[in-house]
């Protein structure tokens, strides 16, 4: 058997996704997880350049995206602040964490709504072996 609960994150019936990108992407800049509370796991890429994508499905096009961010060098997501369900984190090498709530649309796109960022308390920029953001 495998390692994954009841309660973790699944995609759809897929064995290979190809997917439209082509920005540089760190270690930390790739997830897996149920970001828009669906109950299905959508695919986030955080990129160095400042993109942030959500692919869900077997779409290789952007579900959500936003720009601008910053070097982003990791990705979570998890329970954080006011309101029910999961939010997504994106840890930028600039020492900012923008957090975002995630749904879907009347149209059926996705929508990242930004909910707050975090400054760094020392104005400064994270350690570059920042790899991995945990939220718990």
């Amino acid at each position: 058997g495998g390692m994954a609960g009841p309660e973790s994150p699944r995609l759809a019936s897929l064995t290979t996704i190809a997917l439209e990108w082509s920005s540089s992407v760190c270690d930390g800049g790739l997830l897996f997880a149920d970001v828009d509370n669906d109950g299905l796991a959508e695919i986030a890429i955080g990129a160095t350049s400042g993109e942030l994508a959500i692919f869900k499905g077997a779409s290789p096009t952007p579900w959500a995206q936003s720009a601008q961010l910053g070097s982003i060098c990791a990705l979570a997501v998890g329970p954080l602040g006011p309101g029910p369900g999961n939010k997504l984190v994106a840890l930028t090498a600039e020492g900012v964490a923008y957090v975002f709530e995630v749904s879907t649309g009347a149209d059926g796109a996705g929508v990242l709504r930004e909910s707050c960022h975090l400054l760094p308390p020392h104005h400064g920029r994270n350690p570059a072996a920042t790899a991995a953001l945990v939220l718990g």
